[in-house]
């Protein structure tokens, strides 16, 4: 009987045994093969997430610094044309340089600056668009109002004289009311975008 027993063990228990083997070298490669295929997958996904962050990051940075560019730029022609501005229709004058370049240097300055601004106003969001456009307009009219004098009223002579139309005040007076808050609220903006 224990022979019986004992065939009966082997008979039963080897496959069993075998079985339980071989089905665990299987389960062990198929672990092994699948932990190496996801990390080979996870080491793919991490490099091309890099790879694609890094680029993201590149161009952020560089849309950024082109930004920061154009914005210290415009703001470098607006305070250039203000000042010249300023200097030609002044009512206060020391007849340094002459009118003639005055007269140049303010419209080809301001020329500068919208030709600038409108090539890049892609820069900028909507909100400083519209602070810049009342700005350009001020300083637009106040130039044109002043030439407008100085053709009419002064003669068109290559030096000031008395105004005789009230153009030239009416156009310093535009100019120095409405430009100081407006240049104001745009440099407030052009801070707040520069810490963004």
């Amino acid at each position: 009987m224990i022979t019986y027993l004992s065939e009966l063990a082997k008979q039963v228990l080897t496959p069993i045994f075998t079985i339980a083997v071989i089905g665990y070298l299987i389960r062990r490669y198929l672990d092994l093969s699948f932990k190496t295929e996801f990390e080979k997958f996870k080491t793919r996904i991490n490099t091309e997430a890099k790879k694609d962050l890094y680029e993201f990051q590149t161009r952020y940075s560089a849309l950024h610094q082109k930004r920061m560019e154009v914005i210290a730029t415009v703001y470098s022609l607006l305070a250039k044309s203000r000042r010249l501005t300023k200097d030609l229709i002044s009512p206060i004058q020391l007849g340094v340089p002459p009118l003639s370049e005055k007269v140049s240097t303010a419209f080809t300055s301001f020329n500068e600056l919208s030709i600038f601004f409108d090539d890049n106003r892609i820069y900028f969001s909507e909100k400083t668009c519209n602070q810049c456009e009342p700005i350009l307009q001020t300083m637009a009219h106040s130039l044109a109002t002043f030439q407008t004098a100085h053709v009419q009223g002064m003669g068109n002579q290559d030096k000031y004289a008395p105004d005789q139309t009230g153009l030239w005040v009416k156009s310093w007076e535009e100019f120095d009311q409405h430009l100081p808050p407006l240049m104001k609220s745009l440099e407030t903006e052009f801070r707040e975008l520069m810490n963004a």
